[in-house]
């Protein structure tokens, strides 16, 4: 849903000005007409976790944040949240506070109505500070495998009848920028690793917008392992059907 609020910045300047921009890899940039043109790009990466028991890594001082399943009255309440954990992100930060907050319950609305896949329940937690309030959450869905592994491969390629595997998949987390690098989102997935290990997972799968470098670096060190790109495997299957074709020919 995030590629529904993509809003390009409109930059006036020279040629030269534009020029010396620093670039980054989640965007587009283009200039005409005197002015630059920056449009984020979601070019998405996808990882995979083995699952194995993790422990929280929280420091002393955060005893009082306590964590716990995801309840159904805590949907109204995350996307304030949500908002505010992705102010930097590539989409979302080009959005006025009001349009960001309508964009992050757009995205929580159609994880809850199962437009991400339906809900794992029991893998799905949020975190509290001692007053009550959310500080982050993690929500897990089921998605197919095969639209991680082979999404451009999707339309037409179902056969009717035909059971499809599906697999836990990170969908969101989050957490509140004032409790950013305290262990919380690390925490939450381990959380979530013990709830799918007790349901005999083995693994769990990700995704995340390419240039976002705080995530990507988050699920490194969390042991996720980077899939092959889109590009990689549309480069390999050229390259066995062009050896095939050599082949042949010979």
């Amino acid at each position: 849903m995030l590629d529904d609020w993509i809003k390009p910045l409109k930059l006036r300047m020279s040629i030269d000005e534009f020029h010396r921009l620093p670039r980054r890899a989640g965007c587009k940039f283009e200039y005409f007409n005197d002015h630059a043109w920056i449009t984020p790009r979601l070019r998405r990466r996808h990882a995979v976790l083995e699952l194995r028991p993790m422990r929280s890594v929280l420091p002393s001082d955060s005893r009082d944040i306590e964590f716990r399943l995801l309840d159904q009255l805590d949907w109204d309440r995350l996307a304030l949240l949500f908002a505010g954990a992705f102010s930097d992100h590539p989409v979302l930060e080009n959005l006025t506070d009001s349009s960001r907050r309508e964009a992050a319950a757009d995205c929580l609305n159609t994880t809850r109505s199962g437009g991400d896949g339906a809900l794992v329940q029991e893998a799905s937690f949020v975190a509290t500070a001692s007053d009550g309030k959310l500080i982050g959450a993690i929500l897990v869905t089921r998605v197919e495998r095969r639209e991680i592994e082979h999404p451009m491969l999707l339309k037409g390629s179902a056969e009717e009848g035909v059971s499809v595997e599906t697999v836990p998949h990170l969908t969101w987390v989050f957490v509140s920028p004032w409790q950013s690098r305290r262990g919380v989102a690390t925490s939450l997935l381990a959380g979530t690793c013990h709830a799918l290990l007790a349901s005999n997972q083995t693994h769990l799968y990700s995704t995340f917008v390419e240039g976002n470098e705080s995530s990507m670096l988050w699920h490194w060190r969390n042991g996720f392992d980077l899939l092959p790109s889109i590009e990689s495997n549309f480069a390999k299957m050229r390259r066995t059907a062009e050896t095939a074709n050599h082949v042949e020919a010979s």
